[in-house]
């Protein structure tokens, strides 16, 4: 007979916040990587707006790394507040909506109409 492992509560607690730390890490030296502007932003603020938007990204039904990233390029190419005016109801319109698919899809759907809104302002 195997013997049995018990995690306790505590414990599965703390393993869950050691694995969101080293998400935020990860993320963090991402956008480090890909966004210029942000390889000065000091390291507590670019945490809290990482930390902001996986838990804006968790309301709309993204769990998977990949959209993760792709939810957080949104927000540091548009801005960390890019969901909470009112000219983006749209776009929590685009990622609420059922109709659109899964959270994957509708989150892609919604990438591909920002970049092409952006490319029609630019040949206008």
């Amino acid at each position: 007979m195997q013997p049995t492992l018990t995690i306790r509560g505590e414990q599965l607690a703390l393993l869950s916040a050691e694995l969101v730390d080293r998400l935020v890490t990860d993320l963090a030296q991402h956008l480090r990587s890909y966004f210029p502007a942000l390889a000065s932003c000091p390291a507590v603020t670019l945490d809290t707006h990482i930390r902001d938007c996986l838990a804006q990204a968790h309301k709309y039904g993204l769990f998977a790394r990949q959209d993760l990233y792709r939810f957080l390029n949104l927000h540091a190419f548009l801005g960390w507040d890019c969901l909470s005016g009112d000219d983006a109801g749209w776009m929590r319109e685009w990622l609420s909506s059922a109709g659109r698919g899964r959270p994957a899809a509708r989150l892609l759907g919604l990438h591909q109409q920002v970049l092409f809104n952006i490319e029609a302002r630019r040949a206008s």
